[in-house]
């Protein structure tokens, strides 16, 4: 019984799609569905950047200060100068007062020279880190349907579900 009833309803639909079939004048366009026989995902295997950042805590040392200070070098300096602008004449008081001023302004940066102090601290370090990982995308689908007996198939973007619209256009063959 359920054999009979299965070949009335074929029947049936073979007499509507070829009543579908009688109305397409020549070169206009009608829309029927056709049944949907299996659907394949298409999938594709690709590598995706997984970007994060990594930081940690790190000791670092610095050194700071140490040499003279620069106002006892100037003063320094022109101390120097005055005393040695005290001795000779002519050209060797001046050759005595750049020498004066040389030597005073050595004096003076060496009198408040003084030892770097040195200090450590922790300070976050961080960087990028790009791992990489792969995922299975579907890029589209196979679909294979029958049209009037006959199995078709055509790549689609999605999954058309039970049944697929078809575009039934009649032309002349010359």
């Amino acid at each position: 019984m359920k054999t009979r009833s299965s070949l009335l309803v074929g029947l049936a639909g073979l007499a509507l799609t070829t009543g579908a079939w009688a109305q397409v004048l020549p070169g206009e366009s009608r829309y029927v569905y056709a049944p949907v026989v299996s659907v394949d995902p298409i999938v594709h295997v690709v590598q995706v950047p997984d970007r994060r950042q990594e930081c940690w805590d790190e000791q670092v040392t610095y050194a700071d200060g140490g040499g003279g200070s620069p106002g006892a070098t100037i003063i320094g300096g022109i101390l120097g100068a005055a005393l040695g602008n005290q001795v000779g004449g002519g050209s060797g008081r001046t050759i005595a007062t750049a020498a004066g001023a040389v030597v005073g302004a050595v004096i003076g940066n060496q009198a408040t020279r003084r030892p770097p102090r040195v200090y450590n601290t922790v300070e976050t370090r961080c960087r990028e880190v790009v791992d990489q990982f792969t995922e299975q995308r579907i890029v589209g689908y196979n679909v294979a349907y029958e049209w009037q007996g006959e199995i078709y198939t055509t790549r689609m973007s999605h999954d058309p579900g039970d049944q697929v619209r078809l575009r039934v256009t009649v032309s002349p063959v010359n």
